[in-house]
């Protein structure tokens, strides 16, 4: 894990875009499984990252990179034998939830900071993500270079302007 964070944090000092970070991360060798997502100004992607294989999943819809703690299928072919299907819908509705909550007329379109940290705490029950595990949600504006995290149940959100420190 060691060798990855020190990979990750290259990733972004020495990356200028989305394409140069996948290729960086791809080699470097993963002693255990992550999903992270990836974004410059022109595009958004969640890399999952198994110990056997990397893949880049591309947009949900419209340049939108909805993550969960799971790998999304379908999964290449080649994956059948080391991933497992994620629960079905009945059992964990967060991703699908949260795909239809994005698309609605109150969403799509329409986000900002703001209304995307309104949109991350929609609970489960409501049609949305949320729930008791959730931990630390994230937003990222590329153009900008700005993040937002929320620390569930300690902290509310909290601007952390990244330029100055990326260059």
């Amino acid at each position: 894990m060691a060798g990855y964070l020190i990979g990750a944090v290259d990733v972004l000092r020495e990356c200028r875009d989305v394409e140069e970070a996948v290729l960086m991360l791809k080699a470097i060798p993963a002693d255990l499984s992550f999903i992270l997502q990836i974004a410059d100004p022109a595009e958004a992607i969640s890399l999952e990252r198994g110990t056997f294989d990397a893949r880049v999943r591309d947009p949900d819809d419209e340049a939108l990179v909805i993550a969960v703690n799971h790998f999304i299928p379908p999964y290449p072919p080649e994956w059948s034998r080391w991933v497992q299907p994620p629960r079905p819908h009945e059992d964990d509705p967060r991703y699908s939830n949260m795909l239809r909550l994005a698309q609605s007329p109150a969403y799509m379109g329409h986000f900002t900071p703001e209304l995307m940290q309104d949109y991350l705490m929609v609970p489960t029950d409501d049609g949305g993500g949320y729930h008791n595990e959730t931990v630390y949600p994230v937003i990222a504006v590329p153009e900008t270079r700005t993040i937002w995290l929320h620390a569930c149940e300690y902290a509310d959100w909290e601007e952390v302007p990244l330029a100055s420190l990326l260059g």
